[in-house]
């Protein structure tokens, strides 16, 4: 005898109804504003002027990364409690991140070979910190919970309305001119191009690590490539090809040392404009249509995560190559003839 169970509609289908309900009541007598396009973060404390470095601040770009730094310490401690039990069975984020490391490092063994344990650790950082943050501009608050201030120029603001304890910017009445606008607390740190510069300053830096441990001094020769031009002192036949060469390997050194620098301009405005064009999507499409803003946020789930797994993949690939220095494709070249 079969018994039909019935069909419970659970605690947390019912909260998402609600959520639904409470947020399409709140469009109604609050609707969305359009938000303002600020390159620059907002300072939450007030500047401190130092030698050289200048005026500096506490923005919120800076306390959202500090929160994610925090986030990943916290995941590191318990998947490292799970696994120091006998006979743990990874669950729940544990198993996530057994999924992650262990697909990352087949990723980056299959390409870098016995560098691997060297370029892993760096290139899995980078991945998870860029992933947290990217995907931390989902959460609800971010961007618009924080300080109301008074704007410099009238006309660019908005109105405010007290809500018992809060205040709510709202669109200013016909014939007024809104006066103020919000400090957010959180603010995507992806958005900030001093976050991206940082982190394509450590990736690059990290290369450069990695190849001169991989090549010695050998390695700067590919910037710097004047050996063959000191051999023309030397040599008492000289034809038209052995004088053109070393001119042609200094020129491409030159274009060697130029790229480098390219791929830091490369990695900082690649992450940093895609991630603050999809925020300020997500605030144009909240302000104009509410229901479709649920669409656009799987689309900067998706984009979060790719554009996080490209900045590591690049960067990977940038270590391997590194690693193959002139010696070892010259070593090749005699192996093979």
């Amino acid at each position: 005898m079969v018994v039909k169970q019935k069909h419970r509609f659970g605690f947390k289908r019912w909260l998402v109804v609600l959520l639904i309900v409470v947020e399409i009541f709140l469009a109604r007598y609050y609707p969305p504003i359009r938000p303002l396009a600020e390159l620059a973060p907002e300072t939450l404390t007030q500047e401190i002027n130092l030698p050289i470095i200048g005026h500096v601040g506490f923005t919120n770009t800076i306390l959202t990364v500090l929160i994610a730094d925090l986030l990943l310490v916290l995941a590191a401690i318990i998947v490292y409690r799970t696994y120091k039990k006998e006979n743990a069975i990874p669950r729940g984020i544990t198993s996530i991140f057994e999924m992650l490391v262990e697909g990352l490092y087949n990723l980056v063994e299959n390409t870098a070979g016995k560098w691997a344990r060297t370029i892993f650790p760096i290139m899995a950082s980078i991945f998870l910190l860029v992933v947290t943050v990217n995907l931390m501009k989902l959460l609800p608050g971010m961007e618009s919970i924080g300080l109301i201030h008074k704007t410099e120029v009238a006309g660019e603001g908005f109105a405010v309305e007290r809500v018992g304890i809060f205040s709510i910017l709202k669109k200013p009445a016909a014939g007024e001119q809104g006066e103020y606008n919000i400090i957010p607390f959180f603010r995507p740190s992806s958005t900030d191009v001093n976050f991206t510069l940082g982190l394509a300053l450590v990736a690059m830096t990290s290369v450069q690590i990695i190849g001169l441990r991989a090549g010695g001094l050998g390695y700067f020769q590919k910037f710097l490539n004047i050996k063959n031009f000191l051999k023309l002192w030397v040599r008492e036949k000289l034809g038209p090809f052995d004088i053109l060469m070393p001119f042609i390997d200094i020129f491409v050194g030159i274009l060697e040392l130029i790229s480098e620098f390219a791929r830091i301009i490369s990695f900082t405005f690649r992450l940093f404009g895609s991630m603050f064009a999809g925020a300020f999507l997500l605030g144009i499409m909240g302000s104009l249509f509410l229901i479709i803003q649920s669409g656009f946020l799987f689309l900067e789930l998706f984009f979060g995560v790719i554009q996080a797994f490209v900045f590591c993949m690049l960067t990977m690939v940038f270590m391997t190559m590194a690693t193959q220095t002139h010696g070892e494709h010259q070593e090749q070249k005699e192996a093979t003839a």
